[in-house]
């Protein structure tokens, strides 16, 4: 449930705007968070703003953002256990009461999170806050499906772009995030003595912003580096695609490390 007004939330949006750029135009870069510095806040202010939120956050799950480059400038809340997003006042961040609050965690999500023998990572969402035109900005819902292997596993993470709007609009949907492939291939002496014994698979998500209302255009990075082999044999795949608005499945030209299965 989301706990903010539809006139609040529009001047909240424009002040984060306002914050991260300080133009009118939109802009063609993600707001990339990094923890607060910690004379910013500390636990029990950061306790205190918790408890006086309209949903409270759990202080020992959530942590502080300030906007890379600028640690003294406005910060935001990440509760990892809901997961919610929380934009502190700009004036006084300390005023909990002030604050306002997206509470992502009755979402739902193109990817059911998943585990191999045990409980389903939580939705994540990622520190940043990414353009969507002229309209705002959304935030990263990351869904994570691991899989084990016998001497070895799989992390495959999947994000609907959702936006910060009274709708929660998912502006893309089932995109590939990251993944990393760990394959158990050596199983005799005469294999552990050639060494590098896994196949191995990582991927990530780069994005580039269009001028205007035009669509996001993705590019997902895959590398593999097959058992046996030197460090120096890794290849890497670039594939660029783009996503329809309303997607909800994965694009069939992303690798994405072979999954989920």
């Amino acid at each position: 449930m989301i706990v903010v007004s539809a006139l609040h939330r529009t001047l909240v949006a424009t002040a984060l705007w306002a914050m991260a750029f300080g133009a009118v135009a939109a802009p063609r870069e993600a707001v990339v968070l990094q923890p607060a510095p910690p004379t910013r806040v500390t636990a029990a202010q950061l306790a205190s703003l918790c408890a006086a939120l309209s949903t409270p956050c759990e202080p020992v799950e959530t942590k502080a953002y300030v906007a890379r480059g600028q640690g003294d400038g406005p910060m935001w809340l990440i509760d990892a256990s809901r997961p919610m997003l929380v934009v502190l006042d700009a004036a006084d961040p300390l005023r909990g009461n002030r604050a306002t609050v997206w509470d992502f965690s009755e979402q739902p999500h193109t990817q059911e999170p998943r585990a191999d023998g045990g409980k389903p990572p939580p939705l994540e969402i990622h520190p940043a806050l990414y353009p969507v035109g002229d309209r705002g900005f959304a935030i990263a819902l990351v869904s994570e499906v691991r899989e084990m292997y016998s001497g070895g596993g799989a992390s495959f993470r999947t994000a609907d772009f959702v936006m910060l709007d009274t709708a929660r609009t998912v502006a893309y949907g089932a995109v590939p995030f990251s993944c990393s492939k760990m394959v158990r291939a050596c199983f005799s002496e005469r294999d552990y003595a050639r060494g590098h014994c896994h196949d191995e698979n990582s991927g990530a998500l780069t994005i580039r912003y269009p001028d205007g209302e035009g669509r996001w255009t993705f590019q997902w990075r895959e590398t593999e580096w097959p058992a046996f082999k030197p460090k120096s044999r890794e290849t890497t795949e670039r594939t660029t695609f783009q996503v329809a608005p309303g997607n909800t499945e994965r694009p069939a030209s992303v690798g994405f490390c072979g999954g989920p299965m």
